[in-house]
């Protein structure tokens, strides 16, 4: 994966392969110069900024999901995008909020141009519960819809997804999406009283297929849902005390080992020698203490020891 990024500029995201060698390769790739939106997201009900919102344009799909360019608004809601590509028609703001959480909302760009100023987002307050996390993961609201039951339907994603002393996402605004997930209010009180939101159907199925991650800060890995079955996607599902975990099957290659030149494909690791999942995400990080696991390639199995073991 290769990734460029310039002040001003449309990032530019390639995938390619290249085979290991012990020679390099120069390669050349042209950015495009990208318009600067500038703008403040709002409190829909009060009309005040808020802080640390999360502004966005897509600008392509992976294997991995959405690639976008991205900024955070300042204390008073403020926020200036760069690199926006001018086919671009909707920016989009969400926050991952308790007291109070908000709906996302987009902004609509009619005429774009090297600049766009003004364009300011209100987000809706929801007053029914606490939708700053699902199973104590961070969560970013794109829709709500009420349920006469007192229940809502969400969309939106999971997004700063801790690091813990085993694994870490490898690009750290990653976002975990999910579509039409049933939620209640009947978790504990949340920051600002209201109720916690918890799924009605207990985990969380997302629209990912694979992420990657980093594995003791070292090495580069995918990470793929642990069922069985057609398209199977990444879950988010509950564990203890209303806390959560990211269950999968965390894939690595042979080459990203010193042995490369001798060896190649790629095995599993697993936190025993005949189950290639791990619960590699907790939504309390110091609940994963650093440990070692199984390398799990078909019938054979290593142990993996990181070396500062």
């Amino acid at each position: 994966r290769m990734y460029m990024q310039a002040n001003g500029y449309v990032p530019f995201e390639n995938y390619e392969y290249i085979p290991i060698s012990k020679s390099y390769q120069i390669k050349t790739y042209t950015l495009e110069q990208g318009m600067t939106v500038t703008g403040q997201v709002i409190n829909a009900v009060t009309g005040a900024g808020i802080e640390n919102a999360r502004v966005f344009v897509p600008t392509g799909t992976t294997l991995y999901g959405l690639t976008d360019v991205e900024t955070y608004t300042d204390a008073n809601g403020f926020y200036t995008l760069q690199g926006v590509p001018r086919e671009v028609i909707d920016i989009h703001a969400a926050v991952s909020s308790s007291d109070p959480s908000y709906i996302g909302n987009t902004y609509h760009v009619y005429f774009p141009g090297p600049a766009i100023s003004h364009a300011n987002i209100a987000l809706q307050p929801i007053g029914s519960m606490d939708l700053g996390n699902l199973y104590g993961f961070p969560i970013e609201i794109d829709s709500y819809l009420a349920q006469m039951n007192g229940h809502a339907i969400i969309s939106g994603a999971f997004v700063d997804v801790p690091s813990n002393a085993n694994f870490s996402m490898l690009d750290e605004n990653t976002r975990i999406r999910f579509v039409n997930i049933e939620v209640a209010p009947d978790g504990p009180p949340g920051a600002g009283g209201l109720p916690t939101a918890v799924a009605v159907a207990g985990e969380v199925n997302t629209l990912e297929l694979v992420t990657r991650v980093r594995v003791h800060e070292a090495f580069v890995a995918d990470m793929f849902s642990h069922k069985t079955g057609w398209f199977p996607t990444i879950a988010v599902q509950p564990a203890v005390e209303g806390e959560g975990t990211i269950k999968g099957k965390v894939n690595m290659d042979l080459e990203s080992f010193k042995f490369s030149y001798d060896y190649s494909g790629s095995f599993y690791l697993g936190e025993t020698s005949s189950s290639a999942t791990v619960n590699a995400f907790l939504a309390d990080p110091a609940a994963s203490p650093e440990r070692s696991y199984y390398l799990i390639r078909g019938t054979h199995r290593y142990q993996f020891h990181h070396p500062r073991f």
